[in-house]
């Protein structure tokens, strides 16, 4: 029996990067990404590392990915100038006075 030529694309597909993933849609086909971690993935750089740059625990950058935490406006510009974006194009002003990722 042939292999089938498809199992080395999906090897192959496994092990590229998060950036290729993104282009090949395996983000986007998860549940409602936000644009944070969009804008995060597209620069290849884990929650772990992205954390620590902004000396926020892991946990709580995570909440704030998923859209589970609100920020500040001084956190939510933090984080947007951290990834070179315009607030209002990673969150969303809440009726709280907290920013959330949308």
């Amino acid at each position: 029996m042939n292999p089938d030529p498809n199992n080395k694309l999906v090897a192959k597909n496994r092990s590229e990067s998060w950036k290729k993933a993104l282009v090949k849609g395996r983000l986007q086909s998860q549940m409602n990404p936000t644009k944070l971690k969009v804008v995060r993935c597209e620069k290849e750089i884990s929650q772990e590392k992205t954390a620590a740059r902004l000396k926020l625990s892991a946990s709580t950058y995570h909440a704030i990915e998923r859209g589970r935490r609100g920020v500040s406006k001084s956190r939510a510009e933090l984080i947007s100038s951290f990834f070179k974006k315009p607030v209002k194009s990673i969150f969303e002003y809440q009726d709280t006075g907290l920013f959330l990722a949308v």
